[in-house]
């Protein structure tokens, strides 16, 4: 037990030094986030040691009173009291940064919660007049004033404070930061507590030490903000950044830089050789724009920002001459193609999220360009981007309302010179937005994984249509339904169909179900649904043949009836550019397989497609996807 001249009790303050030490070094040692929170962070455990210091100070000159002068014992005194109360308020202040309070806490606001802080330092300051906080009596040594316990209350207040701040701002900031903050704060009043019983023990400083860990270890560990891989800031650094730069109104710029072939080079290096490479190219632009923050989004993608309104250029042409090198990693050459976008401040959006949604709407839909080039951000790309995120908020709502419309558009057949069929295809319309053309809705509902509910409710349209008109009686043999690449991957999906089919007392055999070339990448899963599909009557038919790279074995050995002809080959036919439309329907006649013409625009088309052997024929010429209404009344005109 360390006791000292003074009887008081050291082992805690003594074991808190090492450790703030510990936790300075190891704070100090690594780069860290440019905000304000950091910044409390580090005032808080600086005044932490300086109190730490003073107190036992202190408490050692006062023990041999009588032999130091007053004013070193003044000195050290209101030292220990000034600076402990300051490290309560920069520990408060550090919960108004890491919870974000400072959106709704006004400068005004914040001035009058400073007040108790700030007219109590004034006291310590002034206590050789006054004799408030403590005192040093010429016969008796220090004594505490009748404001001695004023420094408890004004921490006790601080510390509720905060925990309101932090229940108040629950539902907006993460678990990980929410329990960080009652826990030290919960330390703190434990601490209070301990020290009122135990005067003797200079207990606070430990109390205060362990609080101060628990925030490094909560929400300050550089590692939480570091890609571990790359070794730069992370996706949640840029995103606690951002939140600051944009409420402080710093004006600055973003470049974003996409690695095009990394998905290529996992491939062909495998992912840790890779991983690697980008750890180099990480460390190349930490070592080159030491002003500049730096960050790794995953998958290739980096952002660089900073807050001087210097060349973007200059920083531009450094990466593209860097990047025609390769980047030697354990011994191996990895080229990696780039491609930069800028963000200005003037194109800049005034929200975090949307910052984020734009680097990753721009590095998804805009990097396809020449290497050694870069777009601007303008408001044409910002525009497109909220145009996406409305659709994906249409599509969400339509599919919670199960709103999906299905239109019909008809299948023209060359040998009974009749409709015989129709092709069921997905549409929104919406009140607000209006019409929304399928090849944007249905890109983007596969990307966010909401085409399967889509598919579920389109197929359901479709047995809702066949019950209700009873097509087998109008002359109708088949309506064909798309099933896109995810659905083929849903290993319930003909259970699912079965049920709904079932549910509306539709058969499986007047269904004949359109999958495309991309479908068949994963050839067991799908050729098992189509298998079990195929047992309860449904045909399948391989959609827009001649846009994708199909393997012809692959193809034929899945159970397809029908093959449709892309309108692209069609078009192409008849404009003259390619003559090779009549040898792939001779291929797959041959094949017993029926065949399928889109596109079919006039009359010649018709009559010349019919000629060279396709089955069935569809286009506008016959009529554009119409409303199941309409087309009804289509097919009864042609019976009459």
């Amino acid at each position: 037990m360390i006791n000292g001249l003074s009887g008081y009790n050291y082992d805690f303050d003594m074991v808190s030094i090492t450790i703030q030490l510990l936790i300075l070094i190891c704070y100090i040692a690594r780069k860290n986030m440019p905000v304000r929170q950091n910044s409390s962070f580090l005032r808080a455990m600086i005044a932490n040691l300086v109190v730490s210091f003073f107190d036992i100070v202190a408490c050692e000159l006062l023990a041999i009173w009588q032999q130091v002068p007053v004013f070193l014992l003044y000195f050290f005194n209101i030292g220990y009291f000034f600076m402990f109360a300051v490290r309560i308020w920069y520990l408060f202040d550090y919960v108004i940064e890491v919870t974000r309070a400072y959106r709704w806490v006004t400068k005004r606001d914040r001035v009058l919660v400073a007040l108790p802080c700030i007219v109590y330092l004034a006291l310590v300051i002034t206590t050789p007049i006054h004799k408030g906080i403590f005192y040093i009596d010429s016969a008796a040594g220090y004594k505490s004033g009748y404001l001695y316990k004023g420094l408890y209350h004004l921490s006790y207040f601080y510390v509720v404070l905060s925990l309101l701040i932090v229940i108040n701002r629950a539902k907006k900031i993460n678990k990980r930061i929410i329990m960080g903050s009652v826990a030290f704060n919960a330390v703190l009043l434990v601490g209070l507590w301990v020290r009122n019983l135990f005067p003797k023990v200079l207990v606070m400083g430990f109390f205060s030490t362990t609080a101060i860990f628990i925030i490094f270890l909560s929400a300050l560990n550089p590692d939480i903000y570091y890609d571990k891989e790359v070794k730069v800031f992370n996706k949640l650094a840029f995103e606690t950044i951002m939140v600051e730069n944009i409420y402080k109104k710093y004006t600055f710029h973003i470049v974003i830089v996409k690695l095009r072939n990394f998905d290529v080079l996992k491939t062909v290096y495998g992912i840790n050789q890779t991983l690697s490479a980008v750890d180099e190219v990480g460390a190349w632009l930490n070592d080159n724009f030491s002003k500049t923050n730096i960050y790794y989004f995953g998958n290739g993608l980096f952002a660089l920002s900073w807050r001087f309104l210097d060349d973007y250029e200059e920083k531009i042409n450094k990466i593209n001459a860097r990047f025609e090198e390769p980047w030697v990693s354990s011994g191996t050459e990895v080229t990696f193609t780039p491609a930069m976008a800028v963000i200005k401040p003037a194109n800049m959006p005034d929200k975090t999220s949307e910052i984020i949604e734009l680097i990753d709407y721009v590095s998804e839909n805009n990097m396809d360009f020449e290497n050694n080039s870069y777009i601007i951000v303008d408001e044409i790309i910002i525009g497109k981007m909220r145009r996406k995120r409305k659709v994906e908020k249409t599509i969400a709502r339509v599919l919670k309302d199960n709103q999906m419309k299905a239109f019909f558009q008809p299948i023209y057949s060359t040998k009974e010179k009749k409709i015989v069929g129709a092709e069921a295809l997905a549409r929104i319309i919406d009140p607000e937005m209006g019409y929304i053309p399928p090849n944007e809705f249905i890109q983007i509902a596969e990307q966010n994984g909401s085409i399967m509910e889509m598919g579920r409710q389109i197929f359901e349209r479709v047995c809702e249509f066949i019950s209700k008109y009873d097509l087998k009686a109008m002359g109708m043999e088949f309506v064909n339904v798309n099933l896109s690449p995810a659905q083929c991957l849903n290993e319930h999906l003909a259970e699912e169909f079965k049920m709904i089919a079932e549910k509306h007392k539709v058969s499986l055999d007047m269904i004949d179900f359109e999958i495309t070339e991309t479908s068949i990448e994963d050839l067991l899963k799908i050729q098992a649904q189509m298998e079990n599909l195929k047992k309860e009557g449904a045909t399948f038919s391989l959609d827009d043949f001649g846009t994708g790279t199909s393997n012809l074995t692959r193809l034929l050995s899945l159970p397809l009836s029908v093959i449709k002809l892309d309108m692209s080959v069609v078009w192409s036919y008849f404009k003259g550019a390619s003559k090779i439309l009549p040898d792939l329907v001779n291929m797959f006649k041959k094949s017993n397989l029926r065949i399928v013409v889109e596109g079919v625009e006039t009359k010649e088309m018709c009559d010349t497609l019919a000629e060279m052997g396709c089955d069935y024929e569809q286009g506008y010429f016959f009529s554009k996807p119409i409303p199941g209404e309409d087309f009804i009344k289509l097919i009864s005109k042609e019976t009459k």
